[in-house]
């Protein structure tokens, strides 16, 4: 081990003491109810990497806001104050073994539940209304047209901001002391960077 030996060491970083340089990385294991609370079984899926001397466990992609950002069954609910219970629950578990807390904040954009949405009438939202692919491959099985995406506004554009930050905002009252803004697989930041889907020609001001 000789060769990774910073590995173990303690770090301090923007004031924040991490025991080792050894991150869970965030994983999805689908345990939250389906309002997005937190649960035992999903506390309980965390806490053996803590226990096992992880400096950092990193709780996988929850919403930053349940009507528009959810894009899978059992993940947590960050839109929410109801949720701040569960957090401090898990974030007491994780602590007792010295392990520092972050969690990874999410918003599925065109990616998000059609099915969930459409039952309340709206629409996946995006940088401009382009379907994701897994509904134009599923759609064009099935002999349909692919559901449609809104346009974001402005408007909803600096309301998702205002999401994400009221999530980090409830995610550090409960002591958290890291985010991780999922921009990876698609998702909604990665919507707005990559010319592929977002086709907007204006300049945003948001």
């Amino acid at each position: 081990m000789k060769k990774y030996e910073h590995v173990f060491k303690a770090i301090t970083i923007k004031g924040v003491e991490f025991k080792n340089r050894i991150e869970v990385a965030p994983m999805v294991p689908c345990m939250a109810t389906p309002e997005g609370w937190v649960t035992k079984e999903l506390i309980d899926f965390y806490k053996p990497f803590a226990k096992g001397g992880a400096g950092i466990v990193t709780v996988g992609g929850s919403a930053v806001n349940w009507t528009y950002a959810m894009d899978h069954e059992g993940e947590i609910n960050l839109g929410d104050d109801n949720v701040k219970m569960g957090l401090d629950h898990i974030a007491d578990e994780i602590h007792k073994y010295g392990a520092v807390l972050s969690i990874e904040l999410n918003h599925g954009g065109r990616f998000s539940n059609s099915i969930n949405l459409a039952s309340k009438g709206l629409k996946p939202i995006s940088s401009t209304p382009k379907p994701a692919e897994i509904d134009e491959y599923f759609s064009k099985l099935q002999g349909k047209q692919p559901g449609e995406v809104e346009e974001m506004s402005i408007e909803l554009i600096n309301k998702t901001i205002d999401d994400y930050a009221s999530a980090a905002l409830r995610c550090k009252d409960s002591g958290f002391k890291m985010v991780m803004i999922h921009g990876a697989h698609g998702m909604l930041p990665s919507q707005f960077l990559s010319s592929y889907v977002n086709r907007r020609t204006e300049v945003l001001h948001c």
